[in-house]
């Protein structure tokens, strides 16, 4: 089920970048929501780290090859960043401990009280200020997604926020994902218009 939504932001990129991945910032802004970040890449009892198949990763939280250098999920091998570079400079491994770069974890509750899902990511992309990619692996919400921040000017910019979910319960779930999408959308689009008045409101290092 792939959603798509986007709003323009009149903030610069760079703003716009800080308080989106300021994690536990979002609840301010994500109805219902309670974010936090979780720590980096998982570790097997050998100190190892792994995803969530259980292939080790290094300490980038990429996956690694029998020779231990690092691939891509194609089997391509990557820098020594754990991500693949663009011209532009790329992506980083940044600080996982705080959720921010490729391996660093992130979990989000949504709900009222004790009724709700826990939305458990892992961070497979990291190009600041333009582009987080996750890999939802929860057990409700599973998928990629992704924040894309693009500069129009220096101090407005466009927000997108994909996500291309797995519906749950099987056939169940996919059968009713014509209902279920609308309703996303519009959810993902509510956070947007909150999240565009909150950052004007509350720029970077602010509360």
């Amino acid at each position: 089920m792939r959603i798509v939504v986007t709003r323009e932001v009149d903030r610069s990129a760079e703003e716009v970048w800080a308080v989106l991945t300021d994690w536990e910032r979002q609840g301010d802004w994500m109805p219902a929501t309670t974010v936090r970040a979780s720590g980096g890449a998982q570790t097997d009892d050998s100190g190892a780290q792994t995803d969530d198949s259980g292939a080790q990763t290094d300490d980038s939280g990429a996956q690694t090859d029998d020779s231990g250098a690092q691939t891509d999920d194609s089997g391509a091998q990557t820098d020594d960043s754990g991500a693949q570079t663009d011209d532009g400079g790329g992506q980083g491994s940044g600080d996982q401990g705080n959720g921010q770069g490729v391996g660093g974890r992130i979990e989000a509750w949504t709900g009222i009280g004790r009724l709700g899902f826990l939305d458990t990511m892992v961070i497979t992309s990291w190009d600041p200020p333009r582009r987080c990619d996750v890999m939802h692996t929860g057990r409700i919400v599973r998928g990629p997604g992704s924040f894309i921040v693009t500069a129009l000017d220096p101090r407005r910019c466009r927000l997108t926020w994909e996500e291309d979910l797995e519906m749950p319960f099987g056939r169940i779930g996919r059968a009713t994902a014509w209902l279920i999408r609308p309703l996303a959308r519009a959810g993902l689009g509510i956070a947007l218009r909150r999240f565009s008045r909150y950052v004007r409101r509350n720029p970077p290092g602010g509360r």
